[in-house]
């Protein structure tokens, strides 16, 4: 799904519904590279959970990032939303404390082009998660706008591999290539319509004797009055 149009939302409601509906049970492993997508990880899953979530199971999400402690075990429905540069420093360094993660049910990777990596293959296989090594393996789900390695076709190929060579999303749009995915989304509203324009700019020269007589601060305030002067659109700060 391209960017902005709510892989995050989709793939936690898919999940929800699963438990709710299909009695889906065991921990979830939610793996990002940013702290931005896990905290976006997080409020989706609160914001969702409260919305359509069984009111007879009682679910505990764990931030594990910046600092966060370490996420206790637990019975109850339990997602631990991570970074990998947290997993991967933490792990190798206290593996006692995470061996609860090895039993978990599902992991999602966020942006899973990078998911084959070897930081991530690294903190996989010492967590207990690396694929087919064992008959319990945990399900696993990507989540990304770019679905391939670059140019690289053996990289592309292990990405799919990883995922047991299944795209979930096969046949959800009438037709899969990335312009007319956008096209039929933002023509059912979900994402936006953009206007494009092309503003004409100018060229800009400082005065050599300006330049000499002021310091960096009043310079940038000189410029800002010259350029509010004759852009008046542009921000008051630039």
């Amino acid at each position: 799904m391209p960017t902005g149009s709510g892989k995050t939302r989709v793939a936690v409601q898919a999940i929800v519904e699963a438990i709710r509906e299909d009695g889906f049970r065991g921990g979830i492993l939610w793996v990002a590279d940013r702290d931005e997508l896990c905290e976006l990880a997080v409020e989706s899953w609160k914001q969702v959970w409260s919305s359509i979530g069984s009111e007879a199971v009682r679910l505990r999400i764990s931030r594990m990032w910046d600092g966060q402690p370490s996420p206790i075990p637990t019975n109850d429905l339990h997602v631990v939303v991570a970074t990998i540069q947290t997993l991967n420093s933490r792990v190798h360094r206290h593996t006692g404390e995470y061996e609860f993660l090895a039993d978990i049910t599902l992991v999602v990777f966020d942006e899973a082009h990078r998911s084959i990596t070897p930081v991530f293959s690294s903190v996989m296989k010492e967590i207990g998660l690396t694929r087919f090594q064992r008959a319990n393996e945990p399900f696993m789900i990507g989540l990304t706008a770019t679905p391939y390695r670059g140019h690289d076709a053996k990289e592309t190929a292990r990405l799919v591999r990883r995922y047991g060579s299944k795209r979930l999303d096969s046949g959800a749009f009438a037709n899969d290539e990335p312009a007319n995915v956008i096209r039929e989304l933002q023509e059912n509203g979900v994402l936006a319509q953009a206007d494009h324009e092309t503003i004409e700019g100018e060229t800009f020269s400082l005065d050599a004797n300006l330049d000499g007589s002021l310091d960096k601060s009043e310079l940038m305030q000189e410029l800002d009055k010259w350029l509010n002067q004759k852009l008046p659109w542009l921000p008051q700060s630039v």
